[in-house]
């Protein structure tokens, strides 16, 4: 009986709410999939452009709670448009024609391997130096914050984004992998963007008290930061 109460309670009143719902999310992704075919790039990059927003803003507001910051934002949905977006939609595919399609395990360690020990590096290295120009700094400040960050991020990287590729090479057909590693990337690009703005806060080597260490101490100051984001 208290069995036959709760599926009665459970329906009642909405008896077709849950398959409306499941027939309009099977909408939804029919229209992504059909654009993502006719418009491959121009698509990935709007869905891009709209989970990274979403990423920024809720690491903005409710991780670092702090007012929300629209030219931040801009900044990281530019190197997601620009540069991020338009090198993993051709990465990806790379990879297929390099290894093959199939998902068997061993052309899936290839992919992750090489996914990992080359795009990986190049494009965190990229993404810290087009921050800071885009911030107005030099390439010096770029290269501290280089130093910093680099190493911490990539260790993270290989965990994270060796389960999220290894799953999205495996299962996810090559049409929307860049849709996966968005939707992996709401998390990684708002430790991104975090950790770009800690750098952004921390006193620069000119502003350093005498016998603090300069940029060497500025330096220390970001790798044990940049440590905890990417954990």
């Amino acid at each position: 009986k208290a069995t036959v109460s709760v599926l009665n309670w459970q329906g009642h009143g909405h008896p077709r709410a849950a398959p409306t719902m499941r027939a309009a999310a099977q909408r939804v992704w029919r229209l992504i999939d059909e654009s993502t075919v006719r418009r491959p790039l121009a698509t990935k990059l709007v869905l891009s452009t709209c989970l990274t927003f979403v990423a920024d803003a809720v690491v903005q507001t409710a991780v670092e709670r702090r007012g929300y910051d629209t030219e931040r934002a801009g900044k990281i949905v530019a190197w997601r448009c620009l540069i991020h977006t338009p090198f993993a939609h051709w990465w990806f595919n790379a990879l297929d024609r390099a290894f093959g399609a199939a998902a068997a395990p061993k052309i899936v360690f290839r992919k992750l391997l090489a996914d990992q020990l080359l795009a990986s590096p190049a494009i965190h290295f990229l993404f810290f130096h087009f921050m800071a120009r885009l911030e107005g700094k030099g390439h010096e400040e770029a290269m501290a914050k280089i130093h910093a960050a680099f190493l911490p991020l990539i260790y993270g990287s290989w965990v994270y984004w060796g389960f999220v590729n290894g799953t999205g090479f495996y299962v996810v057909p090559l049409r929307h992998r860049v849709l996966w590693a968005s939707c992996g990337g709401m998390v990684w690009m708002g430790i991104l963007s975090a950790v770009n703005q800690r750098a952004n806060d921390a006193p620069s080597p000119a502003d350093a008290a005498p016998g603090s260490g300069g940029a060497r101490g500025r330096c220390e100051c970001l790798g044990a930061t940049s440590t905890s984001a990417a954990a």
